[in-house]
């Protein structure tokens, strides 16, 4: 920010800024805060409007002692191209809206405060006239109303020029025609349409005609006023179509706001129509407020209102001092409320108990945008401050103040850029929000115009004398935002593990605009924002996109690719363990790391291991945090021990015991054997090798070889003659001999006196020579033994057998 004072007719540093960047090629946005005092050495009033982005044209009237006549110049980046001064024969001339041709030439509209007439001028792009004329209506007793004179009465469409304008009677000041025209672009009337409301309705035309698909659309303010005491009692709006190329009507619509103690309607200052056929009317609304006991004080407060196609209500909303002050019939003046092609609306609004100023933007969703308050230097009168709102939401305005003791006329000119922060320098303003939004609706009917009159405008050419100008102009304050690059930083490669990240935008230190951050909101979480370049973020969910940036209304954008990655399962490369004998491990160190390493630098997400040993892997994930994990593998020390020694008679069984610390035992060939009691019992027909198997742990097999020999041996059943039992370990026990397999068995012992002392039905089981634990004398003894072998006969046996001690 810089102060700079001059007065010298040439280019300000603000064009040597603006061509140092080249605008016009520039990816980024350039603008420009500046406000300036143009000085013109005349009597008169003075006018800006804006032509394009960055130029204006300023009109205006003098009124000296000797002449009158016009000026007009025009500017480029603030700073004047050209300035052209016309006297005129004509009293009280004027000049005030303007519009550009394609060619560039420059089209005016005014009036005269003596003859009442209606003028237009056509200038060339170098400011030369190319003709003027003034228009009258084949009336008598009708003249050019004079407060039109200020309005945005011109329009071109399609190598047409359309005005708008109102005449009114002289001797009944309330009655008022309203003048539609189509002329070509020297001027002269095609076709002309007048209507008219008979009084107590007053009709007065708003802004110019709206042209699209060869329909031109007309607004008029109807005024409906009390018969007796000529009060307003209601304001409409009168919504006109008419055939572009006959200028006959089409339809006639009023828009009213419904019955209401204090609303009265609204009255229409500016209109714009869109590609859709939707209308947005912006204006004053007028409300009677609470005056102690009365409601007779009136204000107009500023309001949007949206229409469709078919002028069906969409949206309206009106903006209230909080603290009750009207502003002096700003509403019934022109450049004070204008609609830029984004339906955004821009208004001029003075206090009228005081000069404050203020701004209002309000955005095409009927939400204040941004409100600025300022006192401007010049004195400010009804009609002389004019507004413009651009589609790059710049706002110029400007105030026209003659200073007498100094025999000059001032603009004071404002370009405000509204994207630019509130942090603005007081020079241009404050920021405020001291406007509350009210919605309010409206309803449609059919309307009448009492007279339609087709008869043309009379066109006359009147004759201008140039006459030298020099003008000055002194900036007072500036404010420059380059805004020419922007570039994202921050990580690239995120983990949910550690899900906080921050971006940082690094960009031209003059680069005031706003920045607006744009992140999916469904996997990244803005959690705040400590200044205009700086994001703190949180991550929700795994993401792979872009987080943008961009300064608001600006193309100049950046992107950053950014990957989130998904919380990884902690490296677990599993619990100790055993290698099984001829098998091998796969160690899996699981999906989603960066990097792997093992033991052995290997860098798969897998080793297989088939040996014993220390394993050990390091894993990276994306974000380059670093896991480890150690896992040991034993060898097996314990074997599956089988061996039988014995040869197995035929038909016979061999019983062998397991080892209970294996589990899951098979053998092959499986009809030979069963388990039952950890004892394996196998019954070979010939002499047999079998497999047996068993795991040590779940997954691991073991097998190792059993043989089992057999043969026949010879069936008989030998019982000793004699037995000591002395435990000495030999002879101890008195019991059969067998050999071969018994199926039925039972052996009997008797003492002399025939009494039964022994009974077993157990082949193994034989008699200690005791009864009841008592040892018996040496004798004799009887005995008794019942047996059968398999496939044989029953055999009873017996014998006598001698205890010796």
């Amino acid at each position: 920010m810089h102060i700079i004072k001059s007065k010298y007719l040439v280019f300000t540093m603000l064009l040597l800024l603006f061509s140092k960047y080249n605008i016009a090629q520039s990816p980024g946005c350039i603008d420009i805060n500046n406000r300036i005092t143009y000085s013109f050495p005349i009597k008169g009033e003075l006018n800006i409007k804006q032509l394009s982005t960055y130029t204006n044209v300023i009109t205006g009237q003098y009124q000296d002692l000797n002449e009158t006549g016009i000026v007009i110049a025009k500017t480029y980046m603030d700073s004047v191209i050209w300035t052209k001064k016309y006297q005129s024969t004509l009293q009280g001339i004027s000049i005030v809206n303007a519009i550009q041709l394609p060619d560039n030439s420059i089209v005016a509209n005014s009036a005269s405060y003596v003859g009442n007439n209606f003028m237009l001028a056509r200038f060339k792009a170098n400011g030369n006239l190319l003709w003027i004329k003034k228009y009258s209506l084949p009336l008598q007793n009708f003249e050019i109303n004079v407060g039109n004179q200020t309005n945005n009465s011109i329009v071109y469409n399609n190598g047409y020029i359309y005005i708008s304008t109102i005449y009114s009677g002289i001797f009944y000041p309330d009655e008022f025609f309203n003048i539609v025209a189509k002329l070509d672009l020297d001027g002269n009337p095609i076709w002309t349409t007048t209507l008219r409301k008979k009084f107590p309705v007053v009709t007065e035309s708003s802004d110019p005609p709206m042209i699209i698909d060869d329909t031109v659309t007309v607004i008029a303010n109807s005024v409906h006023k009390s018969v007796i005491t000529g009060r307003t009692d209601s304001l409409g709006t009168v919504i006109t179509r008419l055939d572009a190329n006959t200028g006959n009507i089409i339809s006639a619509t009023e828009i009213k706001t419904p019955p209401d103690k204090f609303i009265k309607g609204t009255y229409v200052v500016n209109a714009k129509i869109f590609k859709d056929k939707s209308i947005c009317l912006t204006g004053v609304m007028g409300e009677y407020y609470p005056d102690g006991t009365n409601i007779s004080k009136f204000s107009y407060m500023p309001f949007v209102l949206k229409l469709d196609a078919d002028l069906n209500f969409i949206a309206a909303k009106h903006f209230v001092y909080p603290i009750f002050a009207s502003f002096q019939n700003y509403g019934f003046g022109n450049y004070t409320i204008c609609i830029n092609n984004n339906k955004q609306t821009g208004f001029l609004l003075r206090d009228a108990h005081s000069n404050l100023i203020h701004t209002l933007i309000i955005d095409s969703n009927l939400t204040i945008n941004r409100t600025r308050v300022f006192y401007p230097n010049a004195q400010v009168y009804f009609g002389k401050g004019t507004f413009n709102l651009d589609d790059d939401v710049t706002s110029i305005y400007g105030f026209s103040n003659y200073k007498n003791n100094q025999g000059q006329t001032e603009l004071e000119y404002f370009r405000i850029n509204n994207l630019i922060p509130t942090n603005t320098i007081d020079c241009f303003g404050r920021d405020t929000s001291v406007f509350v939004t009210k919605n309010f609706t409206t309803l449609k009917d059919s309307f009448i115009w009492d007279i339609q009159m087709t008869d043309n405008l009379i066109a006359t050419p009147l004759t201008l004398v140039e006459k030298p100008i020099t003008i000055t102009k002194e900036t007072i304050c500036t404010q420059t935002s380059i805004c020419d690059s922007i570039k994202i930083k921050g990580e690239t490669e995120h983990c949910l593990s550690n899900p906080n990240a921050s971006f940082t935008i690094y960009k031209n230190p003059k680069c005031i605009r706003k920045t607006y951050w744009q992140v999916d909101t469904t996997a990244i979480k803005i959690i705040d924002q400590p200044n205009d370049s700086v994001i703190n973020v949180q991550f929700i969910k795994p993401f792979h996109g872009y987080i943008k940036a961009a300064f608001e209304g600006c193309v100049l954008k950046d992107s950053l690719y950014i990957n989130v990655y998904p919380l990884i399962a902690p490296l677990f490369l599993g619990k100790d363990t055993t290698l099984c004998p001829g098998q091998s491990i796969t160690l899996n160190g699981g999906p989603g790391f960066k990097t792997y390493k093992w033991q052995d630098n290997s860098s798969s997400s897998t080793f297989i291991a088939n040996k014993p040993g220390t394993y050990y892997l390091q894993v990276t994930d994306s974000c380059n945090n670093v896991f480890r994990d150690t896992i040991i593998i034993n060898p097996l020390e314990k074997s599956l021990n089988l061996s039988y020694q014995n040869t197995l008679c035929l038909s016979d069984t061999a019983m062998i015991a397991l080892d209970s610390r294996f589990q899951h035992y098979t053998w092959s060939p499986q009809q030979d054997g069963i388990i039952q009691n950890n004892v394996l019992k196998l019954f070979p027909k010939i002499s047999t090798s079998f497999q047996v198997s068993a795991q040590p742990f779940y997954g691991c097999t073991v097998s190792n070889t059993l043989f089992v020999k057999v043969e026949i041996c010879p069936e008989y059943v030998y019982l000793p003659t004699a037995f000591t039992p002395n435990n000495d370990g030999l002879n101890d026990i008195f019991k059969p001999i067998v050999s071969g397999h018994i199926e039925q068995y039972k052996f009997l012992i008797y003492n002399r006196y025939g009494q039964q002392i022994f009974s077993s039905q157990k082949i193994n089981e034989g008699w200690d020579g005791a009864i009841n634990g008592m040892p018996q004398d040496a004798g004799a003894f009887t005995w008794v033994c019942f047996y059968k072998f398999r496939n044989g006969k029953k055999v009873l046996k017996k014998g006598s057998v001698i205890l010796i001690r």
